[in-house]
């Protein structure tokens, strides 16, 4: 009868007769471990043990000895089974002891085994995420479906400064940095709601504070049912990077000496000058400076005296013109200005005159007061003839000689010259004679 109910019964069940050393499972257990009532009929002692993981059979017979010896009721051991393919189902067995003999020895056990693999699956996955979530060297967080703080680990902690008791049951927001608008947000949520996940830079604000560049990676996790289960948010600090990238960028576009622009700055804005002038009808202006007197000093003091010079002419020239304007170091002791969104032509003369008078004032330095001038050329755009930005500042450099050879501490305007008429045919000379390049009228400081 017993027998009749172990094949019967959906679970996985097992008869031990100990006298012949007989088990017997039945064919729930036996599909459990890939096996029929064919392919693994009857089990002894010798059969189990095969079948034991190696680790597991210690355990088992010492759980069997407690309960067979009456120090438990019953016996409960986890163990792994090797399935027919080869792997391993890990099984909890519970069973005892249902019938002995005149003189108690036992005769007979029986019992079920139950696949907890899954469980276990689940289990070591779920310490392994545990150990993932508080070793990572990423910060991570991570919020109910409403967005509230259920989870951060110690290196949140440690980067933005709160302890874990503090955030629990906040938002996100309480490391807002205030430098992002509601489209970036809104941007955000949109691809998590689309995507599942959203990765990029944001700056977020520690507990002190202070500002903190981030690249943040925030995912959604989902039921089985499709619902929201929680948000993650994984995310490290790029503010050194971010730093270094713009010390790059600097690096690149300004001059290493005085800090103004170089050429490079110089080329893009003056492409954006011009596309800007021909859509808003605006005029621009460009002005090449060079110092007057300034190899003097240099052979007078030295270098570093120059040097010096240059960095407290920059700045003046800097604050000489609008915010607007860009002021740019060719070199040695040439600088060039870009006066940009011009009413008319005649708006870039005050801003010249300021220049010059920038040049001319006395620099105090630790040698004594130092004072050089400038000879500017000053030209335009737009023109009559098309002209791009490198023959702009040919013009403007062709001005700034105009000034120097008329007396220096001067701006001069390039003026385009018409072509010269050609010359009377003679039966010697039938050739055409033209004029080509520009003339300048030089105007002194006031």
């Amino acid at each position: 009868m017993l027998d009749q109910i172990m094949q019967s019964t959906a679970l996985a069940t097992w008869t031990w007769d100990l006298r012949p050393d007989k088990l017997n499972i039945n064919e729930h257990g036996l599909a459990l471990l890939g096996h029929s009532p064919a392919s693994l009929p009857t089990l002894d002692t010798t059969g189990w043990n095969a079948l034991l993981h190696p680790t597991d059979r210690t355990l088992f017979e010492h759980a069997w000895a407690r309960h067979l010896s009456g120090q438990r009721p019953q016996v409960e051991c986890e163990l792994r089974l090797q399935h027919r393919a080869g792997h391993w189902v890990t099984v909890l067995l519970l069973g005892q002891v249902v019938d002995r003999d005149a003189d108690g020895i036992p005769l007979r056990a029986t019992g079920v085994w139950l696949d907890v693999s899954a469980l276990r699956q689940q289990q070591q996955a779920q310490a392994l995420a545990e150990l993932v979530i508080i070793h990572s060297h990423e910060a991570i967080l991570i919020t109910d479906p409403q967005r509230r703080i259920v989870r951060v680990n110690e290196a949140f902690c440690r980067l933005t400064g709160y302890a874990s008791d503090e955030v629990l049951g906040q938002t996100p927001t309480i490391l807002a940095s205030g430098r992002h608008d509601a489209a970036f947000f809104a941007a955000m949520w949109q691809a998590l709601q689309a995507n599942g996940s959203w990765s990029g830079e944001i700056w977020n604000r520690r507990r002190d504070g202070s500002l903190m560049a981030n690249w943040m990676m925030i995912s959604t996790v989902r039921g089985s049912d499709g619902s929201v289960q929680a948000y993650v948010g994984m995310f490290h600090d790029i503010t050194a990077h971010k730093r270094n990238e713009a010390e790059l960028r600097r690096a690149a576009l300004y001059d290493a000496l005085t800090g103004v622009g170089n050429r490079v700055l110089l080329q893009d804005r003056l492409e954006q000058a011009l596309a800007r002038s021909e859509r808003h009808g605006t005029f621009v202006a460009v002005a090449m400076l060079d110092l007057d007197g300034f190899k003097a000093i240099n052979d007078t003091h030295g270098h570093a005296t120059g040097d010096r010079l240059l960095v407290a002419l920059a700045q003046r020239l800097r604050r000489a013109v609008r915010e607007a304007d860009t002021v740019v170091r060719l070199g040695g002791d040439e600088f060039v200005v870009l006066m940009v969104d011009l009413a008319q032509r005649a708006d870039a003369v005050a801003l010249v005159q300021r220049l010059l008078d920038a040049a001319s004032r006395p620099i105090d330095d630790p040698v004594g007061p130092l004072q050089v001038s400038a000879s500017i050329g000053v030209t335009y755009y737009p023109q009559a003839a098309p002209v791009d930005g490198n023959a702009l500042l040919h013009q403007a450099d062709e001005a700034m000689y105009t000034a120097k050879r008329a007396g220096r501490n001067r701006y001069a305007e390039w003026q385009p010259t018409a072509p010269a008429a050609d010359p009377p045919a003679t039966p010697t000379d039938n050739r055409a004679a033209s004029a080509s390049g520009g003339n300048a009228g030089a105007n002194s400081q006031p």
